[in-house]
């Protein structure tokens, strides 16, 4: 007898144990096809979901490197890293860490409203600065621009920057 599969009540043929014989095979059809569109359909929500797009703006200055300003993806926007950077020259607007502050967060402002969105629907915020002496500055700069909105925040000091800029921010945003 081939092999079997041990149930309650004694040994039976594999092929019985999961449902397959000459008399299921119309019910062993409509499984699979079952199987095979719930699969498509789960493999088109990821795609789905996954789906991003970049973010340009002539706004704000163009990415030093590879990579987009920014990136909607679902229900998000993710904003690469500003520097303090003149949108029409792509220099450092000043030597004075106040100036590139104020320059830096405008950058932000501007890949934001371009993604459709307002500084209200920033929900996160990391900042890089290169000197955290300048970290009470960076809270009066901050402060103003963002007024009552308090998204979450996270500030930490790093050893340079590119272009040599005293400060460089990405943010988070919500669509919804």
């Amino acid at each position: 007898m081939g092999k079997a599969a041990l149930l309650p009540g004694g040994p039976v043929p594999w092929s019985a144990a999961i449902g397959i014989g000459r008399h299921n095979l119309p019910a062993m059809a409509y499984r699979f096809r079952r199987i095979a569109r719930f699969s498509n359909l789960r493999r088109q929500a990821k795609e789905k979901r996954m789906a991003s797009t970049p973010i340009e703006t002539k706004n704000a200055p163009a990415a030093v490197g590879p990579y987009a300003q920014a990136v909607a993806a679902g229900s998000f926007v993710f904003v690469s890293g500003q520097l303090g950077l003149d949108p029409l020259t792509g220099e450092l607007t000043s030597p004075d860490f106040e100036v590139q502050a104020r320059q830096t967060l405008e950058n932000l402002r501007q890949v934001v409203l371009a993604a459709g969105c307002t500084i209200d629907q920033i929900v996160s915020v990391d900042i890089y600065l290169s000197n955290l002496s300048n970290f009470s500055t960076l809270n009066d700069v901050y402060t103003a621009f963002f007024q009552q909105h308090r998204p979450a925040r996270a500030v930490v000091e790093v050893s340079a920057l590119p272009k040599k800029a005293l400060l460089e921010i990405r943010c988070i945003v919500c669509r919804d």
